[in-house]
């Protein structure tokens, strides 16, 4: 199944609050078509900006030190459950 229309109508969904308080500040300031264009894009533009400082945060603290507990975590269960089995290692199926 293609992911791309269910992705695009969670999109336009998502849109719906900042269509209504753009309406609502274009109705309390003085009603004209621009203005509600004006707080639409500033609403969109700010929750891109957002955003994209969201995503640096996330990649630098994976960077930084997600990647690094999640490998102490991974080697600390792989060793709680003696993995690799000697046995394993010497079949001749990881030979190449």
């Amino acid at each position: 199944m293609n992911k791309t229309k269910p992705q695009l109508i969670t999109a336009g969904f998502s849109l719906v609050p900042y269509l209504l308080v753009s309406w609502g500040y274009a109705e309390l300031t003085d009603g004209r078509t621009e203005t509600f264009w004006t707080a639409f894009g500033v609403l969109v533009g700010l929750r891109l900006f957002f955003s994209v400082i969201e995503t640096i945060g996330s990649v630098l603290s994976w960077r930084l030190y997600g990647r690094k507990l999640m490998v102490q975590k991974m080697l600390e269960a792989l060793r709680t459950n003696k993995f690799p089995n000697a046995s394993i290692l010497t079949t001749t199926y990881w030979a190449i």
